[in-house]
């Protein structure tokens, strides 16, 4: 056994062990609440931090990582009901519950919340209040330029619910719902929306702009990539960013 609950519901570690951002548990730690020992796997490095907690039926496994916002009120870095946080995924401040799930380099920041039967994979990272609810996927990838990080996935506040996809590393302050589907890396502004079966398939800004029914905005060469104060309800919206066909690197550092 690694640790073990104790009578109040707080686990104690067995033994030292190092968790995948390099932090030391030392034999003996006291860590978080959780429900059962069901909650918490007993193989791997998977732990929780005091002031968070694994609830009901949820299960936390491999190397993953669930701690709490010290600058809210606690508890927070909460688990809870059918959910499963696994391979190297971090929950600090926020909330994953009912039947989501969250894996592989996923965060889950302050205040955020992924809930329903969505799943948060990849390198995404949910923050500020970001939601990911009912059946939405979303998929993260990280670009870089040598150790530079140009472009990840991050809803920052935003919200993606419904059946919504999304995938690459588009940055969303603004809301996608319903079928939508959102790939590259656009830039969604708390003030746009896309929805019905929109699709954003670019590396575009969308500032107070709305992308609904059909509404398609991909890549036809054009040098714009900002569309302002829009409504795209067919394939007629097309954007480029400079320099996209010599690399995509650059295409997101200029949005």
């Amino acid at each position: 056994m690694r640790y073990i609950r104790l009578p109040l519901g707080r686990i104690q570690a067995l033994e030292s062990f190092t968790l995948h951002d390099g932090r030391e548990i030392a034999q003996g730690t006291l860590g978080g609440y959780i429900d059962s020992p069901r909650n918490l796997a007993q193989t791997g490095t998977a732990w929780v931090f005091p002031g968070s907690e694994i609830r009901g039926n949820a299960y936390v496994s491999d190397s993953a990582i669930i701690e709490p916002d010290l600058e809210l009120p606690l508890p927070n870095g909460i688990v809870k009901d059918q959910a499963r946080v696994y391979k190297y995924a971090v929950v600090k401040g926020g909330e994953v519950t009912e039947n989501s799930r969250v894996l592989d380099r996923s965060f889950i920041g302050s205040k955020s919340l992924v809930a329903g039967e969505a799943v948060v994979f990849g390198e995404s990272k949910i923050l500020n209040g970001g939601k990911v609810l009912d059946a939405a996927r979303l998929k993260g990838t990280t670009r870089k330029d040598g150790e530079q990080i140009l472009a990840e996935l991050i809803i920052d506040g935003g919200t993606v619910k419904g059946n919504a996809r999304v995938s690459g590393s588009p940055y969303i302050a603004g809301t996608v719902q319903d079928n939508a589907y959102i790939s590259d890396c656009p830039a969604i502004d708390a003030t746009s929306v896309v929805m019905d079966e929109g699709r954003v398939e670019c590396c575009v800004k969308l500032i107070n702009t709305v992308v609904d029914q059909m509404g398609i905005v991909c890549n036809t060469g054009e040098e714009d990539n900002v569309i302002e104060g829009q409504t795209i309800s067919d394939a007629g919206m097309v954007t480029n960013c400079p320099g996209r066909a010599k690399s995509k690197n650059q295409c997101c550092r200029n949005v």
